[in-house]
């Protein structure tokens, strides 16, 4: 959904620069650098407050259930299942009212918006099936392969989706939890909850925190 919102405010700024462009021999160099810059500059301001307003709740949220889920696991390892199971469904629910207030709130409606936006919803939706078909052939041996594997695949995700959209933070935070999934994985499986509610549930939600504090005032500036 971030990626959808800049997306509307990169058609917006694109528009500006073109104008700008088309004005240039009417005005000096350094005017014409100057406006450019000023530009480039919101547009950089734009992006981060667009992350803090959109992304920072759904990242709170889910790292709050991450560190819940994992933690609950490590005491109960039984009710796996359950528990995880119970996580994305409060995970989905709370999720639900932040997309109705990105919907409400868009800075900018095109048709192009709405078809990205139904494409980014069935990327998310085919990922997981496809996740489900390669579990059912790779038959992983035991649930921390199960949620080694799902971590890695959905931070995959994270990682093109930010290289594609140029959501950088969402490229270092997909690398940091899959980093963080092998650590445990591969050296402390018999603390891998544990370290999973610390690292992995950790950076979501620390991840979403630091957008909100530090860069939800930049589209006010």
């Amino acid at each position: 959904m971030l990626c959808v919102v800049e997306f509307s405010v990169w058609l917006k700024l694109k528009t500006r620069i073109m104008i700008l462009k088309g004005v240039v021999m009417n005005v000096s160099n350094e005017e014409a650098q100057a406006s450019l810059a000023a530009i480039k500059n919101t547009m950089v301001r734009t992006r981060k407050a667009v992350a803090a307003t959109y992304s920072s709740p759904l990242l709170i949220l889910w790292g709050l259930l991450w560190v819940g889920a994992y933690s609950a696991t490590h005491f109960y390892v039984e009710y796996a299942s359950w528990i995880f199971g119970v996580m994305v469904v409060i995970g989905l629910v709370g999720s639900f009212p932040v997309w109705l207030q990105v919907k409400r709130r868009l800075p900018v409606r095109e048709p192009a918006e709405e078809k990205l936006n139904w494409r980014m919803g069935g990327l998310w939706c085919l990922l997981f099936i496809y996740i489900s078909v390669w579990l059912n052939l790779l038959h992983p041996a035991n649930g921390m392969q199960i949620n080694a594997f799902i971590v890695t695949a959905v931070m995959f995700a994270y990682i093109v989706i930010g290289l594609w959209f140029a959501a950088y933070f969402m490229v270092w935070l997909g690398l940091a939890v899959t980093a963080t999934t092998l650590v445990g994985f591969f050296l402390l499986a018999s603390y891998y909850c544990l370290w999973m509610a610390v690292t992995a549930g950790g950076l979501l939600l620390g991840t979403g925190l630091y957008l909100r504090i530090r860069w939800c005032n930049y589209g006010r500036a």
